[in-house]
């Protein structure tokens, strides 16, 4: 199934350096609680966000995110943001999705410690406006916290 058929995808992105069984656990568990169609791992070509020491190159995170979910029905690995190169802007790959797959419902997914940190992203409001955001509960994040960042993205871009 291509995403053209798609009415609802979930994407996890990150550095995945490595990829482990916590992201394909998380990524599971938000299309089964979520209801999605599909969850596509995102590897970033380079995380703006993160220090690329011991990095063994992004086409290798790729290949061991395929080896990662290869059995796992409804999750898929997207290569967009390798293919594309440079630093990898969530907001961008969010834009380029939607202008490729208009009718497809977006959620982008991430850690409670991740959305906590949204307010530092480039255009985290229109980040909101292209996906819904789905949280996953992290030890040392609250649930709070969550809500209070992102709500400042809202009171921020006048809406």
């Amino acid at each position: 199934m291509g995403l053209d058929d798609l009415r609802s995808v979930g994407i996890l992105g990150g550095s995945f350096n490595p990829p482990h069984l916590g992201h394909r656990a998380l990524a599971r568990r938000a299309r089964e609680q979520l209801g999605l169609e599909r969850v596509l791992l995102m590897p970033a070509h380079v995380s703006p966000h993160k220090s690329d020491a011991e990095n063994p190159g992004p086409e290798h995170r790729l290949s061991m995110c395929r080896l990662l979910i290869a059995d796992a029905r409804g999750l898929s690995v997207c290569a967009l943001e390798i293919e594309r190169g440079g630093s990898s802007s969530t907001v961008d790959t969010l834009q380029a999705l939607h202008a490729s797959h208009p009718d497809a419902e977006l959620t982008f997914i991430v850690g409670a410690d991740t959305a906590s940190t949204l307010p530092a992203w480039h255009e985290p409001a229109k980040l909101l406006e292209l996906a819904s955001l789905a949280v996953a509960a992290r030890a040392g994040s609250t649930q709070q916290d969550v809500l209070d960042r992102v709500a400042s993205l809202g009171a921020s871009s006048g809406g």
